[in-house]
């Protein structure tokens, strides 16, 4: 089998309006699927991306108006996937998966776990690669053009290791990091999502969006909170924020475990259903442990140490250089 990495490859993309019929249609060339590459079939690409193409770019709505033909090509070389057009729209065309495979299982299985439920809580221990897990699941939601407005939010400090971790695990998807000084406006707001695959914001800007987007009626695809511990206190800024938002799904992603004080789990588990679990006391204890374990996945490094493999020694010298060897012989 080929490599992505030894794979060039172009497809163009075409779109253009039917004169009697009025219905706009889209054709990807070559329609196949390469090994490590999927492409997305002809009925994929007319009934799921399309219509995301046509949001994400009015100038091809206009264009078609006008009776042009819209086309482009997206080029794949050495992995990397680029196209002179929208390139928001090329992680929902091809997806690579030269990088799923290099998972292991555990987190294979923590993949699988979060694409399976719309609310999820992924607490694994700090290193067992949450950041990974959910970026290859991601990669894998907008693949099957289920998710379109997604938006992360994370401890200003960690917004920046984000997009440094996309470099490696998500080199395709289109991020922007935003602050309240870059969204200046709703204009600025509204083509943020236009032209991302994915918003990262500290939780400040958290706050600004959740007003954002009920004032404009908006709701997420899919919502994921970093650091999510830093939700338990009720009456928190950061919390109240994070509940304004509305969104199909919502990941949580937490290294803390959370499960020891019955506040903080009605607090966390009320972000996924504030009605439910808003007033404390109101659930029996099982009842919020049931709930607690039903959408929560932690795996500890004792769990996982046999299916990692043994830790290798590797000693390199270095020689000094002339400056480092003279203070050091001092």
């Amino acid at each position: 089998m080929s490599s992505v990495s030894q794979i060039d490859l172009m497809l163009n993309i075409e779109i253009w309006q039917e004169q009697n019929s009025g219905l706009v249609r889209c054709k990807l060339s070559p329609e196949k699927s390469y090994d490590h590459i999927l492409i997305a079939s002809a009925e994929k690409l007319t009934k799921k991306i399309l219509p995301i193409i046509l949001r994400s770019d009015p100038s091809i709505k206009r264009g078609l108006m006008r009776g042009k033909k819209i086309s482009w090509v997206i080029e794949i070389h050495g992995g990397q996937v680029t196209s002179k057009r929208l390139n928001k729209i090329n992680p929902h065309i091809i997806f690579s998966t030269d990088l799923e495979s290099r998972l292991y299982d555990f987190q294979h299985d923590g993949v699988r776990w979060l694409l399976e439920g719309n609310n999820r809580i992924l607490a694994d221990d700090m290193g067992l690669g949450k950041t990974v897990q959910v970026l290859i699941a991601l990669q894998k939601m907008i693949f099957d053009s289920n998710v379109e407005n997604v938006l992360l939010l994370a401890p200003n400090s960690l917004t920046a290791n984000w997009l440094q971790e996309m470099k490696t695990w998500a080199p395709n998807l289109i991020a922007q990091v935003v602050t309240n000084k870059t969204l200046r406006d709703s204009v600025e707001t509204k083509k943020a999502f236009m032209k991302n695959n994915l918003i990262i914001a500290n939780y400040s800007t958290g706050e600004a969006l959740s007003e954002y987007f009920a004032e404009h009626q908006q709701q997420l695809d899919l919502l994921i909170c970093d650091e999510a511990h830093k939700l338990r206190k009720p009456t928190s800024i950061i919390n109240n924020s994070v509940q304004k938002i509305k969104s199909d799904r919502k990941w949580l992603l937490s290294g803390t475990p959370l499960e020891k004080d019955e506040k903080d789990i009605q607090t966390i588990l009320s972000i996924f259903e504030p009605t439910k679990f808003s007033s404390y006391g109101s659930v029996s204890s099982l009842m919020l442990r049931s709930n607690l374990s039903r959408v929560s996945l932690r795996r500890e490094k004792t769990d996982v140490l046999n299916k990692l493999p043994r830790m290798q020694k590797i000693v390199e010298e270095v020689e000094l250089g002339d400056a480092q060897r003279k203070n050091y012989d001092a």
